[in-house]
């Protein structure tokens, strides 16, 4: 317990009483502080209430987003556009699933053994509360697919958190890295043609 507490600096008391399960690690860790971390980023702390995250990066996407649609794309609306809504999911069944946590892998491996010519990049922030980097490789590699056609899948790390392209050092690596995997993808397209 003790290394355990030592590794996430919370205390033993809390880790024993909610026996090993640690969820409120992002309000707990800076508790007599008032801070909280942000699940999205980390390396971000802010005062206790909604994600720090929230207030420094969607009014400025929303913005960026708005702009694209109304100049580049030229569509026009009056209408209030929701850059995050919780309550989207709220009533979501997951019937298929009879309420089990939803797993997209086997989805994913169908149609990838269906297809020899689909490519999964997936981009990760080493800073993600949300979406572990780790657990994104655990899946990718629980996914039964032929070991002819696990090439298919890349998986990248970036010093950034759950958006790593906001993070400028994290951005030029993804570009970099998707340049490669595009022009890799279309010359295998192309060549098989």
């Amino acid at each position: 317990m003790k290394r355990l507490a030592d590794y996430t600096g919370l205390p033993e008391d809390y880790i024993r009483s909610n026996n090993l399960r640690i969820n409120g690690f992002s309000s707990k860790l800076f508790e007599g502080q008032r801070l909280w971390i942000s699940l999205y980023d980390g390396r971000i702390t802010g005062p206790e209430g909604n994600d720090p995250m929230f207030p420094m990066t969607f009014p400025a996407l929303a913005m960026a987003f708005d702009t694209h649609l109304r100049k580049d794309l030229g569509y026009q609306t009056d209408r209030y556009y929701n850059t995050l809504s919780f309550d989207v999911g709220r009533d979501w069944t997951y019937r298929s699933k009879q309420g089990r946590y939803t797993y997209t892998g086997d989805g994913l491996a169908s149609a990838l053994k269906n297809s020899r010519y689909l490519k999964v990049f997936s981009a990760s922030g080493i800073y993600d509360l949300i979406v572990p980097y780790d657990e994104v490789l655990f899946e990718l590699h629980q996914m039964d697919i032929p070991p002819a056609i696990t090439p298919n899948v890349q998986a990248k790390s970036y010093p950034g958190g759950h958006m790593p392209y906001l993070d400028k050092i994290a951005r030029k690596q993804l570009i970099s890295d998707l340049r490669i995997f595009y022009k890799g993808a279309l010359m295998n397209w192309s060549s098989a043609k």
